[in-house]
């Protein structure tokens, strides 16, 4: 891959569905620790924060443990997938056009979504954000926001509404 100056740039191993990319990187005590100059390790981590800043899950093994405890690496593995596409919703939920407005109207504000938001974002009623809001947390896509399950005051984005964005929208 090229990085931000054109330099190429090697990742060890890739695994890429839908907006989800993974990097494995293997690295051994020799050439990645004890050998490396101020400036590579530096530029080890410049590297990963420009993966990570392109969207990039980064998940570092150390050869030793790839070596030796093979089944620990596995399970690492395996809680990663179960997280991120164990219940990948992104297969088969589409986003109907208020849906997408909300969503992103949420993904661009720094706090819980309110019943007004959505009034004020769609030009509707208060009864009718309050449908909006419960028809998107029974699809998860919302969650509410605090500890409250009776009188929810606020929403937040549910973990799977941006890979189901990102899939609806590319």
């Amino acid at each position: 891959m090229k990085d931000f100056r054109d330099g190429t740039r090697f990742l060890d191993f890739t695994f890429m569905r839908h907006s989800l990319k993974l990097a494995i990187e293997i690295d051994g005590y020799g050439p990645h620790a004890s050998q490396m100059s101020r400036n590579q390790f530096s530029d080890q981590w410049i590297r990963q924060n420009h993966l990570v800043i392109d969207g990039w899950k980064i998940l570092h093994f150390s050869y030793d443990d790839v070596k030796d405890r093979p089944r620990m690496c596995e399970q690492i593995l395996q809680q990663f997938m179960g997280r991120f596409l164990g219940r990948d919703a992104s297969t088969y939920v589409k986003l109907n056009y208020v849906e997408k407005e909300v969503i992103r109207f949420a993904l661009n504000i720094d706090r819980a979504i309110k019943p007004n938001d959505v009034s004020a974002l769609l030009d509707v009623g208060s009864r009718k954000s309050y449908q909006v809001l419960k028809a998107m947390t029974d699809k998860s896509l919302l969650k509410p926001a605090g500890s409250g399950r009776k009188c929810i005051r606020g929403y937040n984005l549910h973990e799977q509404a941006q890979a189901i964005w990102e899939k609806n929208n590319h």
